[in-house]
C-alpha cells in the first residue's frame, strides 16, 4: 500500500501541473475579414496565454504582400484608432510576438488586429479583425461571515481526490 502511495502521489503531481500548463496554452484564433481599404489579405491571429501575464500572437496569412505591418488597435474594424501593441511585421505570411500583457488585458485595451500592405504603405489597411471584449469582472460579493478554515486550494484538493480514489482502487482489489 505504501508502495503504491509513493509511486500515486509523484504521478498525480505531473497530471496536475500537465493540466495547469495546457489549460495556459490554449489558443483564441480569429480570422481576418477585409480592412479598411482593401481585402488583399486572408488568414488568421491566434492568442495564446502563455503564463507569466504574457501572451503570444501568431498571425498567418495568404498575401501577395511580403512585408506587412501588424498591430492591436484601439478601435473596432474598419475603423483603427492609435496602435495599442504593435506587432511583428508579417513576413512572408507568418509572424510571432511576445506581449508583457495577458490576454484579458489585450482585448480590454485593443478592439481589433490590424495589417498593413506595406511598410511604405501604412496607411493601406489590407487586413482587420475585432477582439472579442474582455470579460468584466465580477462585482465583489458581500462579505460574508467566516465559517471554516482555511480553503484548500483546488490543485491541492483535486491531488487528494485523485489520491483516495487511487487508495479506493487498491482497497477494493483486497
Amino acid at each position: 500500500m505504501r508502495k503504491l502511495a509513493l509511486l500515486l502521489i509523484p504521478a498525480l503531481l505531473v497530471l496536475t501541473t500537465s493540466a495547469v500548463a495546457f489549460a495556459q496554452q490554449q489558443a483564441m484564433t480569429l480570422n481576418f475579414g477585409p480592412g479598411r481599404n482593401e481585402a488583399t489579405a486572408t488568414g488568421t491571429v491566434a492568442l495564446t496565454d502563455i503564463g507569466g501575464g504574457k501572451t503570444r500572437v501568431e498571425v498567418k496569412v495568404q498575401s501577395a504582400n511580403a512585408n506587412m505591418p501588424a498591430h492591436i488597435h484601439a478601435d473596432t474594424c474598419p475603423g483603427a484608432g492609435p496602435v495599442v501593441f504593435p506587432l511583428t511585421n508579417v513576413q512572408n505570411g507568418a509572424s510571432v510576438t511576445e506581449i508583457n500583457a495577458s490576454p484579458a488585458d489585450i482585448m480590454a485595451r485593443g478592439k481589433s488586429v490590424n495589417l498593413h500592405k506595406s511598410p511604405q504603405e501604412v496607411p493601406v489597411y489590407v487586413a482587420c479583425v475585432n477582439l472579442p471584449a474582455a470579460a468584466a469582472a465580477p462585482a465583489a460579493p458581500a462579505q460574508l461571515p467566516r465559517t471554516g478554515g482555511p480553503a484548500l486550494p483546488l490543485g491541492a484538493a483535486a491531488l487528494a481526490g485523485q489520491a483516495l480514489l487511487g487508495a479506493g482502487f487498491v482497497l477494493r482489489r483486497r
